[in-house]
């Protein structure tokens, strides 16, 4: 039977903390044994430490039993993997609880992170196109013009759930909360109030004439 792993590559350099772990087997699923299965497992990496000696000394970040596909999504709700960090997976076959087969352990690992001095302020739009804003430090930062005065700004936060949070927005410009200025309107949103989870969320804002912009973004720690 053949067994090994296939993405991330062995030292791979991945971008996203939620990656998709794929590996491969020669044999169908249905012709395990009672008592068989497939199991992923990942462990963060000392300095200097191989790949196979963290899995086999190292605390696991993340088990998955029973594995029934050859594709594994690194869970939202498991420990975040760390930007600056090295981690090592390996796919194991399992009989009674004892290891019977393996892939060979591979390592990858999050670049380091520098938080931007000068924050950038993404545009929001009347349609949501793909693109997703990162949340860094726990704040949004936004802006978006507009042809006429208007002194209220109404948004909301709603969650991949459909639920609602209403927050409190600051102006960045006057440091007043919910004014704004014709123009170029720079806005702050800080989350941290509002413990929100990890997962996707859209930001909605409308003016006083209703006109309604979106950002979708991510919360991943």
């Amino acid at each position: 039977m053949l067994l090994y792993l296939i993405n991330p590559a062995d030292e791979d350099e991945i971008e996203t903390p939620t990656p998709i772990l794929i590996w491969f087997h020669s044999e169908p699923f249905n012709l395990l044994n009672q008592g068989e299965f497939f199991r992923v497992i990942l462990v963060e990496l000392n300095e200097n430490q191989s790949a196979s000696s963290g899995i086999t000394a190292n605390i696991p970040y993340f088990i998955k039993n029973n594995l029934t596909r050859h594709q594994v999504q690194y869970p939202l709700d498991a420990k975040t993997l760390e930007y600056g960090k090295r981690y090592a997976w390996q796919v194991q076959k399992m009989a009674n609880g004892n290891i019977i087969s393996t892939t060979e352990a591979w390592e990858f690992y999050l670049p380091k992170k520098e938080v931007p001095k000068d924050y950038k302020y993404v545009n929001v739009k009347s349609k949501l196109d793909g693109a997703v804003y990162n949340v860094v430090n726990d704040r949004i930062y936004f802006k978006y013009d507009e042809r006429y005065v208007s002194s209220n700004l109404i948004c909301k936060i709603i969650s991949d759930k459909r639920e609602e949070i209403k927050p409190e927005v600051e102006d960045v410009e006057t440091n007043e909360e919910g004014l704004k200025h014709v123009g170029n309107n720079k806005y702050e949103l800080d989350l941290k109030p509002y413990k929100l989870k990890k997962g996707y969320y859209t930001l909605e804002i409308r003016d006083e004439k209703k006109n309604k912009y979106l950002l979708k973004f991510l919360i991943d720690k």
